[in-house]
């Protein structure tokens, strides 16, 4: 029987990056964001059509709508000719009314392996979020026009509720798969250990080990003082908190 599995992570902790590349492993498929609250548009995206409509995007919609688990469970986990078949779910889909009974179904079937992924540093995270949803540009490919951001503002208060956010349903998902069998990554390990953390997770879901890439750019800042407004403030407001690490 084929491997299934799940990654699970918050938004942008480059889940896109590791799909993309398990992706491109011979002998597996792995599914982008299909539980989203828009059917229509998941679909579209994930499934190449650009907007233009089909009876098999028309029917693939359908079923999505109708029962998320059942679609889940006989169309985009079932292995086919694949030695291993997977799918992305981000935390507020996962747990999202509109996804309902996937968590169950994935949750009852000890089977399906679960790579859990986090991204360290919070603060970068809250902020790639943002910049994404202000450009509205989520990916980029080699290539591509990469966007330029006006700055955000972000305070204090205003970061340490999205970190605890974000700890709570990181916590909240090692519970609920706490009988899976689950693998650990971070996103800092995928970016500044390519290979070996991929290996990894190669082994993880059992199949052959073969140099995997993706062409996705890297998006945001490497300076946050060219994206956030008055950053040295923030970052001095930060001074003495559990979190001051991540405004390193």
């Amino acid at each position: 029987m084929a491997n299934r599995f799940v990654i699970v992570s918050a938004a942008r902790t480059g889940s896109t990056v590791l799909r993309h590349m398990l992706n491109n492993h011979p002998n597996m498929c792995c599914h982008g964001e299909l539980l989203t609250r828009d059917a229509n548009a998941a679909i579209s995206r994930h499934a190449g059509y650009g907007g233009k409509k089909s009876n098999i995007l028309d029917f693939s919609v359908e079923q999505l709508k109708a029962d998320p688990a059942r679609y889940i469970r006989e169309f985009v986990l079932n292995p086919g000719n694949f030695k291993a078949v997977g799918i992305k779910i981000i935390y507020q889909d996962l747990l999202g009314t509109h996804a309902r009974g996937v968590l169950d179904w994935i949750r009852d079937n000890k089977d399906i392996k679960i790579i859990h992924l986090r991204r360290q540093n919070r603060l970068r995270r809250l902020i790639s979020h943002r910049l994404a949803i202000q450009s509205g540009v989520f990916l980029v490919h080699i290539g591509g026009n990469t966007p330029i951001y006006d700055k955000i503002k972000l305070g204090l208060e205003e970061c340490i509720v999205d970190f605890q956010e974000t700890i709570r349903l990181e916590l909240m998902v090692d519970g609920i798969f706490s009988e899976h069998s689950v693998k650990s990554v971070t996103y800092e390990h995928i970016m500044n250990s390519f290979s070996d953390e991929i290996d990894g997770v190669l082994d993880f879901i059992e199949v052959p080990k073969v140099p995997l890439t993706s062409t996705l750019v890297k998006l945001g800042a490497k300076n946050l003082n060219d994206v956030v407004d008055d950053y040295a403030e923030l970052r001095r407001s930060a001074a003495g908190t559990p979190y001051e690490s991540y405004f390193d």
